[in-house]
């Protein structure tokens, strides 16, 4: 496989040892000249064979796409070797991924499907829209444990929001410039946020001084972000801030309010089970919860006095990620479908 400039680079280490072609045992920086024609077979046979490997599991990683060939360079997820041969119908120059691009950085379907098979189409459509601005790059395939390396290798990895920055934990959940709007909207102070390098000195200097009601939202709002990160990066699912703040507060409703129930329960728990209205009266017995994709359900029962369902019902609620609004809704409802049935409240 042809080896590009950048590659080039990656491998400098290795050629050195090698030594130029024009003389016999070529001398380079920090590489003591070999004393004999046998060895310098010997090491020159060890570098081929590292630079075999490091070709093997280099792998270009899309940016702007100007700068990473169609045909021959890795840079086609999938399985070794990652990229494709130039068919023989193919008449057209040299094409870079950015000519499979739209204005828009989308990809350009109908290329996609004349120039390559189906099963390269879907692996092809699969990476994660390719960020203006943003240079191809050079990365090192998993290793053995199923983890990532970046030695010998520079590995640029931008933040996923912003993408200026380098993507450490302190930056992607705090510190990012995208996430001012987000860690300014809440109804607590975190603007000592600025003053720390990191999560872990935040919360233990900053932290003595907050409620339990602050120190538990920040954790919550955190986890969240750090889910919306990893959906942002592997789903291409955008940070929605909008409703941010409520869902963390309902978040933390419920896990006061599961706190409250399992102090509440332990207590009178035991004793406590359904029981049938009185003769001549019905019971409505509601409930509701939210969705992972926004909004809520919810749903009631309405039973007579022997126990028997007389009517029942769910709804999807949308726009309401609240728990304490959607109970309340619920028995809204509930109420209106008990009244429609004939019941005096």
């Amino acid at each position: 496989m042809e080896v590009a400039g950048q590659q080039k680079m990656v491998l400098q280490e290795i050629q050195n040892v090698v030594g130029p072609g024009g003389g016999e045992y070529g001398e380079k920086e920090n590489v003591d000249p070999l004393s004999n024609r046998k060895s310098l077979r010997r090491y020159k046979k060890e570098a081929r064979t590292c630079k075999q490997l490091i070709v093997k599991d280099l792998f270009r990683c899309i940016g702007d796409g100007r700068s990473t060939r169609v045909w021959g360079e890795a840079w086609i997820p999938g399985t070794f070797p990652y990229s494709i041969e130039k068919p023989n119908n193919i008449i057209a120059g040299e094409l870079r991924v950015c000519d499979l691009l739209d204005d828009m950085g989308l990809w350009r379907e109908e290329v996609l499907e004349f120039l390559f098979p189906t099963d390269i189409c879907h692996r092809i459509k699969c990476i994660r829209t390719p960020e203006e601005g943003r240079e191809d790059r050079w990365n090192w395939l998993g290793d053995a444990k199923g983890g990532f390396t970046n030695k010998g290798v520079e590995m640029a990895e931008g933040c996923t929001f912003c993408g200026m920055e380098e993507e450490g934990t302190y930056h992607v959940l705090v510190e990012c410039p995208m996430l001012n709007v987000v860690w300014s909207g809440s109804r607590f102070d975190y603007g000592s946020r600025i003053w720390h390098n990191s999560i872990s000195e935040w919360l233990a200097v900053e932290g003595n001084t907050w409620s339990q009601d602050q120190m538990g939202i920040c954790v919550i709002a955190l986890f969240l972000v750090w889910e919306a990160r990893n959906a942002a990066r592997f789903t291409d699912v955008n940070f929605r801030t909008d409703n941010f703040w409520c869902k963390v507060e309902g978040v933390w409703e419920e896990v006061q309010d599961s706190k409250s129930w399992k102090e509440w329960n332990d207590v009178f728990g035991r004793h406590l089970r359904w029981e049938k209205p009185k003769e001549g009266m019905v019971k409505l017995n509601t409930d509701a919860g939210t969705l992972a994709d926004g909004g809520g359900v919810i749903g009631g029962i309405v039973r007579d006095s022997d126990g028997i369902c007389v009517v029942a019902f769910t709804e999807r609620v949308a726009m309401v990620c609240n728990p304490t609004v959607l109970e309340a809704e619920a028995i809204r409802r509930g109420m209106e479908v008990a009244l429609r049935l004939g019941a005096k409240v």
